[in-house]
């Protein structure tokens, strides 16, 4: 089950008590510092330059968060004036927070006597002189601040004098500003107004907060910290002095505005993509090393070109966590990852990776054809050339995630590409794995369910109830999938175990014992109705030897397990595939001794030698007897048994009479054969004789009965393959 903590990230700066990853606390801290110096009470405005999504909103969360710690914390203002709906509100609710900043510090400050008529005055005095100021052009014109238009805003301002709480009265403008700094000039503590967001206005708002500045940016004590893009503040101060006839460049309207600038540190590469990796593993949970491998491949190949910024980072890992709890048990983590990665900075190719890999999906079916490769080519490198360059490691990366892609030939020193490439043993592979290239389930990473055709997830659910109740349904569940296939001919059965793999290492030893006996018992069923006729392709054995492995490498008494398993399991064919792998030097995958290892494949030879007739009964008995008759000692009884089974030639036919005996053999015209090789099969069975045996009975085949002469016909025709591939 998947934790439902995953701590969503409204894309909100980090308070004071937020996780740090980027080391923007220092950087506060200092900033904190700074703003409580004393030789900046007669007014200051600081710009806290960064681009879109840097950490701006973050850095003045914390150094606040500073500031309020400290031994006697300043009164701090927090002006966003994004958040204000209409530009003629500005000003207005510019000094309402002001004022309510003034208002807050001395009721909590518990002010009395002079101290508190100080601040007294100096609200009364702020309301009017915001009231004024918003009502009074002239004051304006006088501070040399353009204001066109500023009939709305002393409109909207007059309509709402009874806020600011007092009549204009008779006082000059400057005898009203004299009065505010006297009074503020009296302050213990410094005023430090934050404005931020600034790059989010509309050039005409940004020229309200700037002009803003310059009408009270010299109040004393009162310190102004402006958070802005500076790019894009440029460009909409351009845009604004252009529509008003200004020959002044943004460049230089901001200098005249702020006296000193602290930069946003571009965040190292490599802390950005660390702390997106430890979210992911954290989301996500890599459950083997190979994985972990994999997604720590992908983040530092692609994070750096697309985690620029924190919010770069939150926006990823917000797209993740969204999606992870109802596709977890069917994505692969490193291809999700990759796929949200490109999505942030390559919609592009994010659109072309969806499109492909439908129709790739509908070829590796046989129910479409290939007819715009060249097309779909062209398409992507057109998109991927600047960060795929072809030949290089990072585009072969991108071949091992997209299926299909592939050089073809090269032509006047120019090399070719080819799409839509599809190799049936890649494509078992990424199906086993569950990744984005797989036709199975790459719906999943794009659409949030499988694609047409697919096992309904709900039916995969009760299929994982079904083994960890160790219910019969399971058994019922699996032979029918056994039959089940889609239009390319995979078994549903494949599918299904691939998807109760997940659930393996969760397992009791009851629950694991159950689910190896029934694919034991039930695999052959799969084998028999592959529709793919090469054997050593099949993922329906494929699948199933993996789950084995996984429930047994751990289980002390895997040799228990797997001595009954050889010596009673229905699934002959499956259990002659799984001794075959651990006789080539893999027993040590299933931590099994050497002497384990022997003793389960002489059992499986002793068992093969007493079928007799019923060995007709499995599925391609040519490899069960095959497997059998290799791993039998020389000179037993085991072994005189199964040679005296195959002397007969009856029998003998029967065995390589088989499709799954043949070969395949692709030509450079692309010409494709099933070639029987004699020399093959009697240097397996350690028999020169059979390649007489053979043709003698070819030569008089008119002396076997009818049920053999379909298996005569099949020897025949590898025959002649075999002979057409040699020309």
């Amino acid at each position: 089950m998947v934790s439902d903590d995953r701590n969503f990230d409204a894309d909100r700066p980090l308070g004071p008590d937020g996780v740090d990853y980027l080391g923007t606390d220092d950087l506060a801290l200092r900033l904190s510092t700074i703003l409580r110096d004393r030789s900046l009470k007669d007014g200051f405005v600081i710009g806290i330059e960064g681009r879109w999504g840097a950490g701006k909103s973050t850095l003045i969360k914390k150094t606040i968060g500073h500031l309020n710690a400290s031994e006697k914390p300043p009164i701090i203002v927090q002006f966003n004036p994004w958040l204000v709906g209409d530009k003629r509100d500005l000003i207005a609710e510019f000094f309402v927070g002001l004022d309510e900043a003034l208002s807050q510090y001395a009721l909590k400050s518990g002010l009395k006597g002079k101290t508190k008529k100080t601040v007294e005055s100096a609200t009364e005095a702020l309301k009017k002189y915001s009231k004024h100021l918003a009502t009074g052009a002239q004051f304006l014109s006088a501070a040399s601040v353009i204001i066109p238009n500023l009939q709305p805003i002393a409109k909207f301002l007059d309509e709402t004098a009874s806020v600011l709480d007092g009549a204009i009265g008779t006082k000059s403008l400057h005898e009203q500003k004299s009065e505010i700094e006297a009074a503020l000039r009296d302050f213990k503590d410094p005023i430090i107004v934050f404005i931020d967001d600034t790059e989010r206005l509309d050039p005409p708002e940004i020229m309200e907060i700037l002009r803003l500045l310059r009408a009270v940016g010299d109040l004393p004590n009162i310190i102004y910290v402006v958070c802005y893009d500076r790019k894009a503040l440029v460009r909409s101060i351009g845009i604004a002095l252009a529509g008003n006839g200004h020959d002044e460049t943004g460049e230089a309207y901001i200098e005249k505005i702020v006296q000193a600038t602290v930069t946003i540190p571009r965040p190292e590469d490599f802390a950005l993509r660390r702390w997106f990796l430890r979210e992911v593993q954290s989301i996500c949970s890599p459950q083997t090393s190979e994985i972990n491998e994999r997604l720590q491949e992908i983040v530092d190949s692609e994070g750096g070109g697309i985690l620029e910024t924190p919010r770069d980072v939150i926006r990823t890992l917000n797209s993740i966590k969204l999606v992870w709890p109802v596709i977890h048990d069917f994505v692969d983590i490193p291809d999700l990852v990759w796929l949200h990665l490109i999505k942030l900075k390559r919609p592009k190719l994010y659109d072309w990776v969806e499109n492909y890999l439908n129709g790739f999906a509908e070829v590796a079916r046989g129910t479409a054809s290939a007819s715009d490769g060249i097309a779909q080519a062209n398409s992507l490198f057109e998109i991927i050339t600047q960060d795929y360059p072809p030949n290089s490691i990072r585009f072969f990366r991108l071949q091992e995630i997209i299926p299909g892609i592939g050089r073809t030939h090269i032509e006047n020193g120019e090399q070719g590409w080819t799409v839509f490439d599809v190799n049936r043993n890649n494509i078992d592979e990424l199906t086993q794995n569950r990744r984005l290239g797989s036709p199975h389930y790459y719906r999943y990473y794009f659409a949030l369910g499988q694609n047409s055709g697919f096992i309904p997830g709900a039916d995969l659910n009760k299929a994982k109830s079904e083994v960890i109740s160790k219910s019969s349904e399971f058994v019922d569940r699996l032979r029918v999938s056994s039959k089940q296939r889609f239009a390319d001919g995979e078994l549903h059965f494949t599918v299904l175990l691939d998807c109760i793999r997940s659930i393996v290492p969760k397992l009791s030893q009851e629950q694991s014992k159950f689910l190896l006996q029934v694919i034991a018992d039930n695999t052959d069923l799969a084998v028999r109705n592959t529709v793919d006729p090469f054997f050593n392709g099949r993922r329906s054995l494929f699948v199933p030897l993996g789950i084995l492995k996984e429930i047994v490498v751990h289980e002390p008494n895997r040799a228990i397990w797997l001595t009954d398993i050889v010596d009673t399991a229905q699934s002959l064919c499956f259990l002659a595939f799984f001794i075959r792998y651990i006789s080539n030097n893999h027993s040590y995958e299933f931590n099994l001794s050497d002497d384990t290892a022997a003793d389960l494949t002489q059992r499986l030879s002793r068992r093969v030698s007493t079928l007799g007739e019923s060995l007709w009964d499995h599925p391609n008995p040519e490899f069960v007897f095959r497997v059998a008759l290799q791993n039998a000692t020389q000179e037993t009884e085991t072994r005189s048994r199964l040679e005296a089974f195959y002397s007969d030639d009856s029998n003998l036919i029967r065995l390589i009479g088989h499709e799954d005996v043949k070969g395949q053999v692709v030509t450079s015209k692309r010409e494709k054969f099933r070639p029987l090789i004699l020399k093959s099969i009697a240097e397996i069975w350690g028999d020169e004789e059979i390649p007489k045996r053979v043709l003698s009975i070819v030569k008089n085949r008119d002396k076997f009965p009818a049920e053999l002469q379909p298996h005569i016909d099949i020897i025949v025709s590898g025959l002649a393959d075999a002979d057409a591939a040699n020309r």
